[in-house]
């Protein structure tokens, strides 16, 4: 498949559309945030020896303190909405998944279907991909190299389909959220 970040730099606004609180996709209107997002890029693009893509990081499975899974979805219509005007508008996405008590695969078997647009890409949050005794908010989770090289594995299958890589970002503050980073592929 053909390189993405090797050609692009993506330039991103964080948050999910459910609400205040979560970022800044979730603060404005969209048309706002996409405004915004527009002047921001354009100011990366004086700096930038590849050409900028706009890109809404968009949480879509959001951590949460609620018992028994410790997480909440953002509705897939309001996310293909979200993708729609993105594609429109020459933006890129990228769709973050914070698990909580949820198989990573799971949470990204629900996305996969979105995945096949050229425009749209995949997070994972380790941080809030909890052990059965740990509380988002209150533990930092952690995400292991088997888990990480299945989604990779998934995303590389997608790419070879569509002739374009996929894009995976994996967050992280501490070492103890990627244990075993030096076994991911």
């Amino acid at each position: 498949p053909q390189g993405y970040l090797d050609k692009y730099r993506l330039v991103t606004f964080y948050g999910s559309p459910m609400g205040v609180g979560l970022g800044i996709l979730g603060e404005h209107y969209r048309e706002d945030v996409t405004r915004m997002l527009r002047n921001r890029s354009a100011e990366y693009q004086a700096l930038s020896d590849r050409p900028v893509i706009p890109t809404y990081h968009m949480v879509v499975t959001v951590a949460n303190q609620s018992p028994p899974d410790y997480r909440h979805h953002a509705p897939l219509g309001v996310v293909e909405e979200w993708i729609a005007v993105a594609e429109a508008n020459g933006i890129a996405v990228i769709l973050d998944l914070q698990p909580g008590r949820r198989d990573v695969m799971e949470e990204f078997n629900r996305i996969r279907y979105l995945l096949y647009k050229p425009h749209v890409h995949v997070a994972i949050d380790p941080e809030f991909v909890m052990s059965p005794e740990q509380v988002p908010l209150v533990h930092v989770g952690q995400l292991y190299a088997e888990q990480i090289n299945q989604v990779q594995a998934s995303l590389n299958a997608i790419g070879y389909e569509i002739g374009l890589n996929k894009v995976l970002i994996l967050h992280q503050f501490k070492d103890s959220m990627l244990p075993d980073k030096q076994n991911i592929q």
